[in-house]
């Protein structure tokens, strides 16, 4: 049996039943990178800056998120709650053009729904859910 996994517009995994988020990593990702992970094959470039929805979502554990940065710029990933509060920033700097691909934990966070939100040329929002 497969799973798609609809990562926006532009990506589409099919998944195996018993297949773990990591493993679609290394299959799909080539090296780590000071920014997180490159894709193999570039996916169909938006043609801004691009938060693609986390997966797996809803999540206990880790989640993955994609972005697509259209050139090189200074890039923040901001997490917050419902109320729109901002808890913690995710990550913070300079990404090159491409896709990078970036792995978060949620064991510091009660269940829930958080906003993902990306700040580079251009604003980006998706939601993601924490179960427990």
């Amino acid at each position: 049996m497969l799973f798609l996994l609809n990562l926006g517009q532009f990506f589409t995994l099919k998944l195996k039943e018993n297949c773990q988020s990591r493993d679609v990593v290394h299959q799909i990702f080539k090296r780590p990178t000071a920014e997180g992970l490159s894709l193999q094959k570039p996916i169909s470039n938006p043609d801004r800056d691009a938060l693609f929805p986390p997966f797996p979502n809803p999540t206990r554990n880790d989640f993955n998120i994609l972005v697509h940065i259209k050139s090189i710029s200074q890039a923040t990933l901001e997490l917050y709650n419902i109320q729109g509060q901002k808890l913690k920033t995710l990550f913070e700097g300079f990404l090159n053009p491409g896709n990078h691909l970036f792995t978060f934990s949620t064991t510091d966070l009660p269940a829930g729904i958080y906003f993902i939100r990306l700040k580079a040329f251009d604003t980006s929002v998706q939601k993601i859910v924490i179960i427990r």
